[in-house]
């Protein structure tokens, strides 16, 4: 973790205790994990719009 104690002065800030942390954490996955399953979605749906346009071209 990186501690720069001159720092929380400027900004006037604080050292997260370990359950806010873990909240902090908690929640910066859940936003993770969102983008990652519509990027998921976004592919499948664009593969299947491809899919069809390749079945219905006459040859």
């Amino acid at each position: 973790m990186i501690c720069l104690p001159g720092l929380q002065l400027v900004f006037s800030t604080v050292a997260l205790n370990p359950v806010e942390l873990g909240v902090s954490l908690g929640l910066s996955t859940v936003v993770f994990w969102a983008v990652e399953l519509e990027k998921l979605i976004k592919r499948r749906i664009i593969s299947k719009a491809r899919a069809g346009q390749k079945l219905s071209r006459p040859r």
